[in-house]
Formats: C-alpha cells, sequence, structure tokens
C-alpha cells in the first residue's frame, strides 16, 4: 500500500507541469495574438493616411508602398501564432519590417523615422524573441545603416537621387513614425501588464492546488500508516473486527448501526473529526497511536483553518484501544454537535441582519471601507450592497468628512458611541438625519478592528419633533397672550375692587346697626371671594404658561408661617375660629428654599380650611424633618381644620382643576376648585408632594413636603429663659390646642406652667392661696365666651398680678392704666410673647410705664409719620386716606410721579405710597429719580401700591429702589404692618404682603 505513494507524487507532478506549461502557452498565444492584431490596425491605418498625404503631395509614394507590403507579412504572422508558432511569427514579422525599412533607405536615403524604425525593430525582437535575438537585429540594423550611409556618400544611393525633402515632410513622416511607436509601446505595455498579473494570479492557483493536493497525499499516507499500525495492534491483541465495529457503533449513539458496519470498509475519513465543509480549511497535524500491551491512548493536535493553534485534547485510557477509539469518536460527535450549533447561530445572526428593521454596517476600523451592509441599510440610504462592500462609505457628505473621521478613530479605540444624531446623504443626493450607535470588535483572523454600525432613520421623528416644537411655541404664544390678558384684566378689576374692601372695612368699624353690619359683612365677604377668584385665576394662568421661576433663598420657617398666619388673623376671628401655629423647636433657624411659594400653597390651604371651618380651630404645624434623610431635608407643614371633612372616594378628585367634592358645595361655599390644584402644582415644581387625610364631619388635615438645604442649623427659637429662679404662670385658654401650645412654649422659656382645663379649676388656682408670678389668659373670638369670673376672681384676689391678655384682633379693647397688665393681638407671634413675658417678670417698682395697648397694632410713634400718597384713581386715593386715618395717621396727595417729585422738592416724607401706573411719570420712574436725586439723609421709605401682582411687576418694583409691595385692594392689616416694620427699623428688604 505504501509503494503506490513515490508513483502518485510523480504523476501529480507530471500533471501539474503540463497543466502549466498549457497555461504559459495559452497566454502566450493569447498576447502575441492580440498584439499583433493591434499592429496591422496600426499599419493599416498609416497605409491610408499616407495615401492622403502622398495624394496631397506632403510625402512620397514609397511610404504607403511599403507600408502596405507589411500587411501580408503580419497577417502570415498571424496564421502562424494560432497554430502554436510563436517564434516563426515573430520571425516573419520582424524581417518584414527590417526588409522594409532596409528597402525604403535604399530608394529614399537615410531619415530620422527610418532610425527610429530599426529602433522599434530592435525592441519588437526583444519582446518576442528574447535577448540574443534583439541584439542581433541591432547590429543588423546599424550595419544596414552604416552601409546605406557609406554608399550614399559614394552616390550610389538613394535610387531615386538626390531627394529635396521640407521640413514639413520631414515632420509629418518624423510625427506618424513616433505617434505609432508611442501607441503600439503603451498599448503593448498594458496588455502585456495584465497577462503577467493573469498569469501570476494563475501560476498562485496552481501552487496552491498544488501544496493542497500535497497536504491530502501526506494526510492519506499518515492515515494508511495510521491503519496499517492498528491493524497489527488488533492482530498483536488477537481483538476481533467485530468487537471493534460495535464500540464504534456504541459512540456513535445512532450514527452508525450493526448492518452498515458490518463488513463495511471504514477509512480514517470516515471517522475523523473533519466534515465536508471543514475539509479543506482543516487538517490534522498530528494523529498517533501508541499501544503498549493492551492498554494505549490516542493524542490528537488540530491547526484552526488560518494556521492558528487551537485547543489541544488529550485522550488517555489506561484501558483497551477500543474504548480509546470510542472515546475518540464520543469527543468527535462533541465537536460536531459544537459545528452544528455555531453553524445554526451564524444562520441566525444572519436572518437577523436581514431582517433588522434598523440599519446595520460594518465598517473597516483602518480605512472605513465597508463590509457588511444589510437590507435596512439600503433602505435608509438608496445604495446596494454590491455597490458599496469593498469601498469607502458613500453616506458621508463633502463638509462632513472630518467628522466622519474623528467619529472613526474613537470608535477604533474602542470607544462605544451611543445614540448620536448625523446628518447623511442618500444616493439621490438628499439628506437624512440617522441616529448611530457603535460597538467595536477584533477580527480574529486579521486582529484588526471592525466598527458594527447600528442606524435608525429618525428624519421623520425630527419632522414631527419640529412640528411639534413649532405647535408648542403657538401654544405658549397664546398662553402668554391670555397670560396678559388676564392680567390686564385682574388689574382693571382690583382697580373698583380696592374701593369696595377699603370701604366696607371702614364700614365695618364705624357705628352700625347690626342690620347694617350684616349688610357690609356681605359686601365684604363677596369681595374677598371675588378677589380670591382673581388671584386663583390669574396663579393658575401663570402656570400654564409656564412663567413659574423658583427662587431658591434663605428664609426662616418661623417668620414664613407667622406672615401668613397673620393674613388670616381678621377672617378667622370673624368667624368665630381659633388659629394656632406650632414650629418645632428643633427646626433651623434658616433653610434654603423657596419662601414666596411655600407661602403660597399654605395660603391656598388656611384659605381653603377657614372656608369649609363653621366653627373649632385651625392649626398650622411646621417643622424640618432630618432622621428620615440627611442628605435632602424636608421642610413638612400640615394644616389640621375641624371643618366638615371630606369622603374617602372623593379624595383622588381633590386637586383637579375646577373641581368641588358637590355642586351643593359650590353653591354654599363658593370657589372655582382651582386652589387645590395650583397647590399640587407648586409642590410638584419644588420636588415635594401634598396629600390629606380626612375624617367627614370631624375635618381635615392637609400635608405638604418640599425639600430644603440648611442655611443656619441653629435653633430657630433659641429664646433665653425668662427668669433666673422659679417663676409660676397660669395658663387659661378654652381651646385645647392653645392650651397646650402655651404651655409648652412657657416650660421651654423655663416657667413652671399651670393649666388648668375649665374656667371652675383656673378660679380655684386663683383663690387657693398658691403663688403666681403670671398670668395669661387666652380671650376667646367669640365675646360671649368671655371669662368673666376668672377676671373677676383676678381683680378680687391678685389685683397686682402681672397678667397678659391675649385679645382677637377683631375685638375692641379698654385701655387700662396699669403698668402690670399688657395686651397682645392674636395669633400671637413667640418672640413678642416673650419680649412681654420679660418685661413683666423683671418689672421693677420704680418704671411706672404702663404696657397696656394692644401689642402688634400701630405703635403712637408711627402716628407722626409723615406720608405722602401718590395716586391718580379719585376713588384709590379717598379709600387709602381713610385707611391711614383708621391708623390714626395722616397723609399728602400727588396725583403723579412728577407731582410727589414736586412734594418732595418742597419738605421731606418719611413713607411714600407709590402707585405704579401713572399718567406723565409712573411710580418705577419717580422712584428712580428719587434714588438718583435726594441725598441719602431725605431718602423716605417707598411702598409700591399697585393692581399688579406679578412677580415680574414685584421684581421690577424693587429693582427700582422700593422698600415694600402691597398690592390692591389694600387691607388696613396689611398697611398697619408695614407702617410698623418701618417704625421698628425692620424694613430693609422688600416682601410683597398681599
Amino acid at each position: 500500500m505504501l509503494t503506490l505513494i513515490p508513483g502518485l507524487f510523480q504523476r501529480l507532478e507530471a500533471e501539474i507541469g503540463r497543466l502549466t506549461a498549457r497555461a504559459d502557452g495559452l497566454y502566450t498565444r493569447y498576447t502575441l495574438q492580440t498584439l499583433l492584431i493591434f499592429l496591422i490596425g496600426v499599419v493599416s491605418v498609416y497605409v491610408v493616411v499616407a495615401t492622403v498625404l502622398w495624394q496631397l503631395g506632403f510625402i512620397a509614394y514609397i511610404s504607403p508602398l511599403t507600408s502596405g507590403l507589411l500587411l501580408p507579412f503580419f497577417w502570415v504572422g498571424l496564421w502562424l501564432i494560432r497554430r502554436d508558432r510563436f517564434r516563426a511569427a515573430a520571425y516573419v514579422c520582424i524581417l518584414a519590417v527590417f526588409g522594409c525599412i532596409g528597402l525604403v533607405m535604399a530608394f529614399w536615403g537615410v531619415s530620422h523615422s527610418l532610425v527610429l524604425g530599426l529602433t522599434l525593430v530592435t525592441i519588437l525582437a526583444g519582446l518576442s524573441l528574447g535577448g540574443r535575438a534583439a541584439a542581433a537585429f541591432f547590429v543588423a540594423g546599424m550595419a544596414v545603416y552604416a552601409t546605406v550611409v557609406h554608399l550614399e556618400q559614394q552616390g550610389i544611393f538613394p535610387l531615386l537621387g538626390d531627394v529635396n525633402r521640407s521640413f514639413l515632410q520631414e515632420f509629418l513622416d518624423l510625427g506618424t513614425m513616433m505617434g505609432s511607436l508611442v501607441l503600439f509601446i503603451w498599448f503593448s505595455t498594458q496588455k502585456l501588464k495584465r497577462a503577467w498579473e493573469s498569469e501570476s494570479a494563475l501560476v498562485a492557483q496552481l501552487q496552491d492546488k498544488q501544496d493542497e493536493l500535497e497536504s491530502q497525499v501526506v494526510e492519506r499516507a499518515k492515515e494508511l500508516a495510521t491503519l496499517q499500525r492498528l491493524a497489527e495492534l488488533l492482530r498483536d491483541t488477537e481483538c476481533p473486527l467485530d468487537e471493534l465495529f460495535q464500540a464504534i457503533v456504541a459512540a456513535v449513539r445512532g450514527g452508525l448501526y450493526d448492518g452498515e458496519s458490518r463488513g463495511v470498509s471504514l477509512s480514517f475519513d470516515d471517522i475523523s473529526v473533519r466534515q465536508p465543509a471543514y475539509q479543506q480549511p482543516t487538517r490534522v497535524d498530528r494523529v498517533d497511536f501508541t499501544a503498549v500491551g493492551k492498554a494505549g491512548f490516542i493524542e490528537a493536535v488540530y491547526l484552526r483553518p488560518f494556521g492558528t493553534p487551537a485547543d489541544r485534547t488529550h485522550i488517555v485510557h489506561e484501558q483497551t484501544l477500543l474504548h480509546a477509539v470510542a472515546a475518540y469518536l464520543t469527543l468527535y460527535l462533541g465537536r460536531r454537535a459544537a459545528l452544528t450549533s455555531l453553524a445554526h447561530s451564524n444562520k441566525t445572526l444572519t436572518a437577523l441582519f436581514q431582517a433588522a428593521p434598523v440599519g446595520i454596517v460594518v465598517l473597516d476600523g483602518q480605512q472605513g471601507h465597508v463590509t457588511m451592509w444589510n437590507p435596512a441599510a439600503e433602505r435608509i440610504f438608496g445604495w446596494k450592497a454590491e455597490e458599496v462592500l469593498g469601498q469607502p462609505s458613500p453616506v458621508i457628505p463633502p463638509d462632513k468628512q472630518e467628522e466622519f473621521r474623528e467619529l472613526l478613530a474613537r470608535a477604533s479605540q474602542g470607544e462605544s458611541l451611543q445614540n448620536l444624531e448625523l446628518v447623511r446623504q442618500r444616493r439621490d443626493g438628499s439628506t437624512v438625519i440617522i441616529q448611530l450607535s457603535t460597538a467595536t470588535i477584533t477580527n480574529p483572523v486579521t486582529g484588526s478592528s471592525e466598527i458594527i454600525a447600528i442606524v435608525s432613520d429618525i428624519t421623520g421623528q425630527k419632522r414631527y419633533e419640529r412640528e411639534l416644537q413649532e405647535a408648542l411655541q403657538a401654544a405658549e404664544a397664546a398662553t402668554r397672550a391670555k397670560s396678559a390678558f388676564i392680567a390686564n384684566m385682574s388689574h382693571e378689576i382690583r382697580t373698583p375692587l380696592n374701593a369696595i374692601v377699603g370701604m366696607s372695612t371702614l364700614l365695618r368699624d364705624s357705628r352700625l346697626t347690626a342690620e347694617q353690619k350684616s349688610q357690609v359683612a356681605l359686601i365684604r365677604q363677596s369681595s374677598d371671594l371675588l378677589l380670591s377668584l382673581i388671584n386663583d385665576i390669574l396663579d393658575l394662568s401663570k402656570l400654564e404658561a409656564g412663567q413659574l421661576e423658583l427662587e431658591l433663598r434663605p428664609f426662616a420657617v418661623l417668620e414664613c408661617v407667622e406672615q401668613v398666619i397673620e393674613l388670616f388673623a381678621w377672617h378667622g376671628a370673624e368667624k368665630g375660629i381659633e388659629l394656632f401655629y406650632q414650629v418645632a423647636p428643633e427646626t433651623p433657624a434658616q433653610v434654603v428654599g423657596d419662601m414666596s411659594r411655600i407661602q403660597q400653597v399654605l395660603v391656598n390651604l388656611l384659605n381653603n380650611a377657614i372656608k369649609f371651618t363653621e366653627h373649632g380651630e385651625i392649626l398650622v404645624s411646621a417643622e424640618v424633618r432630618l432622621a428620615e434623610a440627611p442628605q435632602s431635608p424636608q421642610l413638612h407643614i400640615a394644616v389640621r381644620d375641624s371643618g366638615i371633612g371630606i369622603p374617602a372616594e372623593r379624595i383622588p378628585e381633590l386637586f383637579e382643576p375646577f373641581t368641588q367634592l358637590d355642586s351643593s358645595t359650590t353653591r354654599r361655599y363658593g370657589g372655582a376648585g382651582l386652589g387645590l390644584a395650583i397647590c399640587r402644582y407648586l409642590t410638584q415644581q419644588m420636588g415635594g408632594r401634598i396629600q390629606v387625610e380626612s375624617v367627614p364631619g370631624q375635618g381635615s388635615t392637609f400635608h405638604f413636603c418640599v425639600p430644603v438645604h440648611v442655611a443656619d442649623a441653629r435653633p430657630a427659637q433659641a429664646y433665653p429663659p425668662l427668669a433666673e429662679q422659679d417663676k409660676t404662670v397660669l395658663i387659661w385658654s378654652h381651646a385645647s390646642t392653645g392650651r397646650q401650645l402655651l404651655q409648652d412654649l412657657c416650660r421651654r422659656w423655663g416657667l413652671e406652667a399651670l393649666a388648668p382645663a375649665d374656667e371652675a379649676e383656673a378660679v380655684a388656682l386663683l383663690t387657693s392661696g398658691r403663688r403666681l408670678d403670671l398670668c395669661l389668659v387666652d380671650l376667646p373670638a367669640a365675646a360671649e365666651a368671655t371669662p368673666s369670673a376668672i377676671l373677676a376672681a383676678i381683680q378680687k384676689r391678685w389685683p397686682h398680678l402681672a397678667t397678659i391678655f391675649l385679645h382677637p384682633v377683631h375685638r375692641p379693647h379698654q385701655n387700662f392704666k396699669a403698668e402690670h397688665l399688657a395686651i397682645v393681638s392674636k395669633p400671637v407671634k413667640y418672640g413678642q410673647l416673650h419680649q412681654v413675658c420679660r418685661r413683666l417678670l423683671t418689672r421693677r417698682p420704680e418704671e411706672a410705664e404702663p404696657l397696656i395697648g394692644v401689642i402688634g397694632q400701630t405703635s403712637r410713634h408711627c402716628t407722626s409719620l409723615r406720608i405722602l400718597l401718590v395716586e391718580d384713581n379719585l376713588v384709590n386715593q379717598k379709600v387709602a386716606l381713610n385707611l391711614l386715618r383708621r391708623l390714626d395717621c395722616s397723609a399728602d396727595v400727588a396725583a403723579n410721579g412728577l407731582e410727589a417729585l414736586e412734594a418732595l422738592s418742597r419738605q421731606s416724607y418719611d413713607v411714600v405710597l407709590m402707585d405704579i401706573m401713572m399718567p406723565e411719570m409712573d411710580g418705577l420712574e419717580a422712584t428712580r429719580r428719587i434714588r438718583q436725586e435726594w441725598p441719602a439723609e431725605r431718602q423716605p421709605c417707598i411702598i409700591a401700591l399697585t393692581a399688579n401682582t406679578q412677580p415680574e411687576d414685584r421684581t421690577r418694583c424693587m429693582e427700582a429702589g422700593m422698600n415694600a409691595f402691597l398690592s390692591k385692594p389694600i387691607r388696613v392689616e396689611q398697611l398697619q404692618e408695614v407702617l410698623q416694620a418701618y417704625c421698628q427699623g425692620q424694613l430693609t428688604a422688600a416682601r410683597r404682603l398681599s
């Protein structure tokens, strides 16, 4: 069997040699045949051109004659080439050309064109016959040239005699010859180059086939040697062949059965790891079978298709050779299953690649050439795969080439590009907007990087976004126009409403009958309802227009709550509702947030609580929760009322715009259902939330939380102790909530607090003889609930006991001339109450100044203020003057900004109440002039009075130089507060009171 190998090699080499020679002959014949046909064409053209020139008299007849004589010889050469007689054909053609040149020299004489002809003959001889023939023709040509020149000098040649050749004839002759020569050389070079390339490719293919055949022969030789060795081992171990095949059948598990294997001669190819699809690229590098006795092992080392070593697998069994063969076949089946799975995965990925709705393009990481291009990419860009494969990406516009190179470099370095929006070019010249994401992989064969680009066409999406943006801008413009209209209407409505509210307030405090007071109260309630509705609509329009801008600044939580509570003091007291507030003692002194928006939410919640509460109490509690989230403190504010309550099933509808619980609620309480919707929107914009807990018939509790930052971590209520030694205070309040709050305050201030639950218990303590240092009496909002028994007991048993009356803001009071009595208006401010308690507890006998009076009302020295009212509307002038008169203040009047400047030039004023919209000169311009032209010592406090309540209006006022901002309609309490703040030197920062 092995003796056949040498003969096989010899036959193989002979066959390869024959095929190579045959290929060489075919290429030579094709090349020479093509060149000769081209030469025949050139000579034919030259004959025609030369004949024309001869007829015109430019050249002699010898040129077309000799050129025409060449054509028969060229056709003979072509006939010889087709019979594979290449050298004979070359000699015939070259000798014919050489003879014609010699004939021309004999008749015409020596010329430049004939010298070029001899050169052409030498070149043709070298190309077709080799170097020796070229040398021979060169020598022969030189000999002919020298002979003709010599004979020409002797006068023998040329045969035509002396020919006077003109320069034109010489130029045409030489030009024609040189043109033909250059054209021939160029064409010959191109044909020879292509022939050489084709021949080289064929030789390379033949060499690959030869290597492959040699490899297969070597493998077959090894397999035959292995089988021979296996047969010897089987003979040595006396193993029956049937038993071997049974073991193979067991390993194959259904691949072969007994009937197929019995009597069948199996070669190593039948059980090797190579499947037909992998026989060409995969080869077995080494297969050894070794047996020692009846034990043996099999070791196989494989190379991958491109020559890189695969993982080596060793199978060693200290058993019989049959078990080794079975184990080897088991390994083979596992690999075959892996290859099958790999083929399935490849088919799946190919299907995904073809069916993917997004474009998938694979680029060479070095040059950016396209290597894969799926149908979706064809649809997006318009180019077919066969048009772009192996080419630079055609979708890059000229102005985007630099951008493409930058992205290619980033992706080649392994950077993953995600969701890039780029502009690319379609085949039809149009542009397409794509969304690009990339992933970079390394080619295991070449080691170079490949970039997988996922492309989505988002041109339509961008068009929709642009249309949506345009529609949004149009909607925003419409919303802004609506907001401007509402703001203007608000200004126009607030101006007459200012007169209604102001005059009704003045009427309420005048001497009226019970029926008249009821009518005035109805006017006041209606105006308040109208004002609330205007404010809600204005706020909602601002929110819809997206004009909400948060102003994050440090503020005191205690001050924030107290300001809002003050706004509702009159309203709550008039309904007989007790209004309390509680700020946790550990609350930081200052936090950072939008104080005005927080107050706006609290105002809406308090307004709702008072509206839906007929009697009882309302408690506002505030704290900053730090324990739950140390990195994100939350300001938590709750408003608890004892009103009508809300059914649980209606709570989800509560925060929707224009929603009331039912129609009867609207008829009874009024309102548009906007307040809570605004609250929810504002808390969400501040990053917080709002919720409600309610029991029908018992009341509701609204909670809202907003994130804040701590600006000053010191406690907000760090008041010093009221006494160095123990002091006892008696607290009486008809409301349990108020009683508990006062008791907690006094204990934090270092006092022993006694808080009896009812009036009888309080009288008992007063008459028991126990030492008391201070008495706090909370007078109820309803006059009929005045604790007369307690007051009588104090006057009888403790006539000189320091007593503080917490007086409802709406009830008249008596001015007692007693230094141990004080009246503090409700709702009580913590700092104010602490100051009064300290003065009463530390009062010396020589201090005879009485403290009696309503703490919180306008102080006496504020009545001497010099006030200038700048207002163009006569009704508003009357309202403002009457409100000032109600506060025991008087004022001068100016109708516009110019008159205000004239009045200030005549005398100095402490306070200027400045309207904004006025003829001739508005309030903003007048304020700027005052701040610029008046010296610092004559600068008045300027307070804005305006019906424009937008935040930007307030900002303009503050930027112009105003000190405070009052919105119309003006309430006497607000005017009183701002004047009091000026008198106490607290009006250093502008704030809005509305």
